[in-house]
This record gives structure tokens, C-alpha cells and sequence, in this order.
């Protein structure tokens, strides 16, 4: 850099660019202050900007104040001593911080005194809160590269000036892509190892990218003056950002209406989903009920269990019994049908050698006969075999009798040969799309079949009712319909929750948010693809046109250039051919200017001699200079011609003769007179012959 003490800075920006600088180096500045007083006093909002989304350090937050003042402190001013030196610490700090905390990043590093000695000892989606991320690093590293490039006090020279420009422009374009990507909701290095730049860190960004931009390019008055077409260049990136903020806008409302219309295709088949598996599984439960209301309340069935009951040795009736609970298990698929007499003592079950009928069942006996219908025994461990069954039973009563409690028929159902993979099962391709049953116990959650990642877990997981961020949990406490929230494992998922009809189950149909969004992303991709593209056919359009108007002004710049030499040439044929003396003054007297009569007159060899001198550098007398100098200043300071001067005039060879001349102002574009035209002709011969004819006439 310059030396302060050696150099002068004379320059002055003008007052629109020093706005912009003062109102982007605040914005930068305030980012930083509003974060650090949410974490001073506990804003969640502050820190983050918007729920669910990483919040800025306070590194971040301290770095951005920084660079955000010291932007702002050069904007409207010219550089002081104070100033530079300011300026110049505050980029080499801030950009030696930026590295320290890069590398720190690089190397896993997550030292304590990031925290400032706050207390940020939480995580945000599996995120350390409080660490600056790797892409802010390298960000500040390109802010610390171009403020400081484009630091100086005298011109800045070309290859600073494309540093400046360049670094800015890269940390510029970073930052839009972020954005774009926090604007279309799927932000990036969410999810993955890396530490994602917070949302306010990227506005910030792009506060100080502007500005620095705008510093690449020193003040007026330390570079040369802009050529003539800087107006039109203006009027040509004037229209490229028009053209950009009408692709980006469109691309942004374009991919808002997919995302709005992929979402609610997503919504549709998960609700779809869920209808269908909730009528299935209604019409299960009928049927399942419509099996054992063949033998409810049937009196000959009665009758003949009566009689078995009665009569343990009745071979007949045995095997009657014996070769009907066989065809329901081989015809309807139940996994063991067994006969229990009132006490629950089991009479009879095929086939045999299953696991006994679970003491949950026999409890239920009393209860059983008192209401007198049948009955679900809801998805159930077995303490046996530890095989989760749903059972139905159906009780049986002395008709002769006044309904005396005779035996229950328990039909056990495996739900893993139909129930679980029907409930698995998902109609379209799908990597994370699954179906749950739940049903609620007191304050809690109890999942009824096994989970996609934890594998016999029905009906043992259970989850408290006060978990509200899951969809399990939501499906119990609100309506029915579409849910956005966690699953068991704690990932976002879309869900469509139903209750199903004449049972205490709830039906949850989910898929992962990663699954959802990942055509999203896509699509993302695609449009940002996109509008890269046509931006860029957008500036090379501009710039095209924009380089044929210059080459077509230069064009026209060289064809005037050329008439120009050609009138010139014309002109000076003219002037140096025509016999009068022809010559032009300033308003000092000095000569700028003659033709070759004019210096042939007063003894110079070539026109350009008389550039410089005055009137009493030329033959004649000093009284004769003084009159010449009397009319010149006569002639300027009053504007009008002096016409028809007749005076002797003495030539380089000392000869004396007479002329008459002719005296005009020279007027700039204002009117304002700026010199002397004068041209003289000799008319020494022409009175001579004057006077011969007027002796003749005497």
C-alpha cells in the first residue's frame, strides 16, 4: 500500500455510491448486532432469523460488525490518516480470524472460545450451534481479500482492481446460490457433515459484496475520467439487471408452483394411502367377526359344546369338535382356535403343539360373559413365545338355561402371515414409504406392529402422549388428516394419520422429508441450472449488443475522424493558398496560429514559428505593437469586429507598406470572446494607383 505520510488521497465519491456504500456497510453491521443480542439475551429469532434453521455465531456476528463499520466509515468520506489506518487493521484482523477458524474447520477443530462465553452448548437438526461454518470462513476470507485490495490512497492499480473486483464478484455469486436455495426451502449442507452458513449470515454476505464491489472501483479523482460511452454502459447493465431480476423471479415463482404442486401430489397419495388401508383394514375386522358369528349365539353349537363338556368321553362329539376348529385354522388361516370352558381351563386346540393361549385372554373371561358379545383381544404379547397375536372371542352360553356361561372359542391370528406385511406394504415404488398402527394406553403410545428400523417391536414400543412433535403422537391428540413432524426414529416425515372406524387403532401413512424433497432437489437444480443459463445468455446478449453499439460508435468516431482530416486538409489548402496574411491570437496577444503569406510577411520560415510570440516579437515598431495590442483588446473585450483598418506596416525586409485589415473575435460555445482573428491585405499598389488617378482628376 501507499505510504500515508508520502501520498495524498484527493478522491470524493459521490453521493448516491456513498450511500449505497453506508447503507450496505450498515445492514452488514446490524446483521452482526441484532445476532449478538439474541444471544445475549436469548432471541431464538435473532439469532437464526426463522425457526428451524441454523443460527450465526458469534464469530460471525463480531467478523460482519466489523467489516460492516468499516465499510461504512469509508463510504462517504475521504480517506483520513485515521480512517486508513482503522480500515486497514480491521481487514487484516478480520481476515486473519477468517483463516485461524478455516483451518480450524478443516482440521475438526471446535475450540471454546468461538462461544464468546455464551452458553451454546445445544444442537440444531444434529448441528453444533455457535461454530462458524467453513463456507462463512472462506466468505470473510474473500471479503478480507478485496477490502483490503481496494484499500489505497492514491489510484488503485489494474491488477488490485481486478482482485478487488474478482473477490467480491466470487463472494457475491456464493451467496446467491445460498440464498436461492434458503428461498426455494431446501437449504444446503443441512443434513450433512459440514456446518451450514446461517441465513443471516448469507444477507450479510451479500450487503458487503455489494459494497465491496463498489470500493474495487476507486472514488472519482483517483482514476482517469470515464470515457465517453459510460452512460450507455450504465443504460447496458442497467438492462442485463432488469433481465436477471425478471429470470430470477420467474424461476423463483416457477419453482414455488411445482414445490406447491409436488407437495400436493405428495399430500394426495399419502391421504389415498391411508383411506385405502383403513377401509382394508375395517373390512378385516368384519370379517374376522363374521368368522367367529358362525358359532355365536348358535344353539345347536351350544347345545353340542354343552354336551362335550359334559361329557369329556364323547368320542363323537370330540371328533366333531376336533375336525371343525381344524378347517377354520386351514381354511380362514388362523394360527391356533381353541375351546376354553368358563374357567379358562383350555378343553381342546388345533393344531397342536402351538404355544398356549396367553394368560391376557383367560383374564378376560368375566368380562367376556358379562357383556355377552364378542370381542377383540387387541394386538398382544404372548409371555409363551413372546409372538405378538390378535385374537377373537367368542363366547358361548346355555340357552336352556338362562344363558349359564358355557366355554369361549379363542381364534388366534398371526398378524405376520397378513395383518403386518399388508400394513408394510406401500402401492407405489417408495424407499422410506411405510404404514403404522398405533393405539393409545393411558398417557402413552403403543406401536402395534413392527417398525421399519426396529424389528419386534410390536406391541412393546411406547412412546408418552407428550411428545407432541411426532405424528404418532399427533394422530391420538388431534383430527384426523395430514401432519408434518418427526417419526419414532426422529426425522422428519409427511404423514396422513386416520383413525380406524369400530377399533382403538390409528392408522399412520409416512414418508421421510429427505425422500419428498428429493425430486424437489432435482428440480432445484434444474431451475437453478437453468437461470445460470439464462443469465448468462442474458449477459452475453447485452453484452454482444453492447460491444456492436461501441464497435459502431468507434465506427462512426473513426469515419468523423476522417471527414474531420479531410475538411482540415481542405482548409488548410485553402488557408495557406488564399494571398491575404491570416493569423489568430489569444486574448493575451499571443500568436496560436497563421498562414504562410502571414509568415512570409514577418521573416518566418514555417507557420507553426509563430506560435508563442507576440507582436512585439515581429518586425516594426514598439508604438506600432502597442496600437495592434489597443485594437486586440478593443476587439475582445467588446465583442464586435473591427472592419477596414488601414495602417502602414513595416515587412521582415524593412520595407514599409500599406494594409488594410479586417479584426474578429474568436467566441467559445458560451459566447465568450477567447482571442483575435485577423487578416490583412497590401494595399500598397492599390493606393498608388488612387493617387495617380486622382492627380489625373485634378
Amino acid at each position: 500500500m501507499t505510504d500515508p505520510e508520502s501520498t495524498d488521497y484527493s478522491g470524493q465519491r459521490s453521493f448516491p455510491t456513498g450511500f449505497v456504500l453506508a447503507a450496505a456497510g450498515l445492514v452488514a453491521a446490524a446483521i452482526g448486532i441484532l445476532t449478538l443480542l439474541g444471544w445475549v439475551f436469548g432471541w431464538p429469532l435473532l439469532v437464526s432469523f426463522g425457526t428451524g434453521l441454523i443460527p450465526m455465531a458469534p464469530t460471525t456476528a463480531i467478523l460482519l460488525l466489523g467489516y460492516g463499520v468499516a465499510v461504512a466509515w469509508r463510504a462517504p468520506r475521504k480517506l483520513s490518516r485515521g480512517s486508513f489506518r482503522f480500515s486497514t487493521t480491521v481487514g487484516w484482523l478480520g481476515t486473519a480470524i477468517a483463516l485461524v477458524l478455516f483451518a480450524l474447520r478443516c482440521l475438526g477443530l471446535s475450540p471454546g472460545f468461538e462461544h464468546l462465553g455464551l452458553n451454546l452448548s445445544t444442537t440444531a437438526n444434529g448441528t453444533p450451534v455457535g461454530l462458524m461454518s467453513p463456507v462463512t470462513a472462506m466468505g470473510f476470507l474473500l471479503v478480507g481479500l478485496s477490502f483490503l485490495a481496494s484499500l489505497s490512497w492514491a489510484a488503485i492499480p489494474r491488477w488490485r482492481n481486478a482482485l478487488a473486483t474478482g473477490a467480491a464478484s466470487l463472494l457475491l455469486g456464493i451467496s446467491f446460490v445460498f440464498l436461492l436455495a434458503y428461498l426455494y426451502g431446501m437449504p444446503l449442507l443441512y443434513g450433512s457433515g459440514f456446518i451450514p452458513p446461517a441465513f443471516s449470515s448469507i444477507l450479510g454476505f451479500l450487503a458487503l459484496g455489494l459494497a465491496l464491489l463498489i470500493l474495487g472501483r476507486p472514488a472519482p479523482g483517483c482514476r482517469p475520467t470515464a470515457e465517453p460511452g459510460f452512460r450507455t454502459a450504465f443504460a447496458f447493465i442497467l438492462i442485463f439487471l432488469v433481465l436477471a431480476v425478471g429470470i430470477m423471479t420467474a424461476s423463483y415463482l416457477y419453482y414455488r408452483q411445482f414445490e406447491r404442486t409436488f407437495l400436493s401430489a405428495t399430500d394426495q397419495e399419502l391421504s389415498a394411502v391411508a383411506d385405502l388401508k383403513v377401509e382394508e383394514l375395517a373390512l378385516y375386522r368384519r370379517e374376522r367377526l363374521g368368522d367367529g358369528a358362525v358359532m355365536f349365539q348358535n344353539p345347536s353349537v351350544s347345545a353340542l359344546v354343552r354336551r362335550f363338556l359334559e361329557v369329556p368321553e364323547d368320542q363323537e362329539a370330540r371328533r366333531f369338535f376336533q375336525t371343525w376348529i381344524s378347517k377354520y385354522e386351514e381354511y380362514y388361516h388362523y394360527d391356533l382356535v381353541c375351546l376354553l370352558d368358563a374357567k379358562g381351563a383350555t378343553r381342546l386346540c388345533s393344531p397342536a403343539g402351538r404355544a398356549p393361549v396367553s394368560s391376557s385372554i383367560t383374564q378376560r373371561l368375566p368380562e367376556l360373559f358379562g357383556s355377552g358379545q364378542m370381542s377383540f383381544q387387541d394386538l398382544h404379547r404372548n409371555e409363551y413365545n413372546q409372538q405378538a397375536y390378535l385374537d377373537i372371542l367368542v363366547p358361548l352360553f346355555d340357552e336352556t338355561e338362562a344363558r349359564r356361561p358355557l366355554a369361549v372359542f379363542d381364534l388366534r391370528i398371526d398378524p405376520t402371515t397378513y395383518l403386518y406385511p399388508f400394513i408394510r406394504r406401500w402401492p407405489t415404488p417408495s424407499r422410506t414409504g411405510v404404514t403404522i398402527l398405533v393405539r393409545r394406553e393411558g398417557n402413552e403410545v403403543v406401536y402395534l406392529n413392527d417398525l421399519q428400523y426396529r424389528s419386534n417391536s410390536a406391541p412393546v414400543r411406547r412412546i408418552p402422549l407428550a411428545q407432541t412433535n411426532l405424528v404418532s403422537t399427533r394422530a391420538i391428540l388431534e383430527l384426523p388428516g395430514l401432519k408434518r413432524g418427526n417419526d419414532y426414529r426422529g426425522v422428519p416425515v409427511f404423514a396422513a394419520t386416520r383413525a380406524v372406524p369400530g377399533s382403538p387403532w390409528y392408522l399412520v401413512a409416512k414418508k421421510d422429508q429427505a425422500e419428498v424433497y428429493g425430486p424437489l432437489r432435482e428440480r432445484l437444480w434444474q431451475v437453478v441450472g437453468m437461470m445460470a443459463v439464462l443469465l448468462l445468455s442474458a449477459g452475453a446478449s447485452v453484452g454482444l449488443v453492447w460491444r456492436q453499439q461501441r464497435l459502431q460508435f468507434y465506427r462512426e468516431q473513426a469515419t468523423t475522424a476522417e471527414s474531420l482530416r479531410a475538411s482540415r486538409s481542405t482548409l488548410n489548402l485553402i488557408l495557406h493558398t488564399v494571398p491575404q496574411s491570416i493569423f489568430w491570437k489569444d486574448i493575451d496577444g499571443c500568436y496560436l496560429g497563421c498562414n504562410r503569406a502571414f509568415a512570409a510577411a514577418v521573416g518566418l520560415d514555417h507557420p507553426s514559428a509563430i506560435v508563442g510570440k507576440t507582436d512585439f516579437d515581429l518586425p516594426g515598431s514598439r508604438t506600432q505593437a502597442e496600437a495592434y495590442r489597443a485594437e486586440d483588446r478593443e476587439v475582445v473585450s467588446s465583442g464586435n469586429p473591427k472592419l477596414h483598418i488601414i495602417e502602414k506596416a513595416r515587412l521582415a525586409d524593412g520595407s514599409w507598406i500599406w494594409a488594410e485589415t479586417c479584426k474578429l473575435p474568436l467566441l467559445d460555445a458560451q459566447g465568450k470572446a477567447t482571442g483575435v482573428l485577423g487578416v490583412y491585405e497590401d494595399i500598397t499598389q492599390r493606393r498608388r494607383e488612387e493617387a495617380a488617378l486622382q492627380s489625373s482628376l485634378e
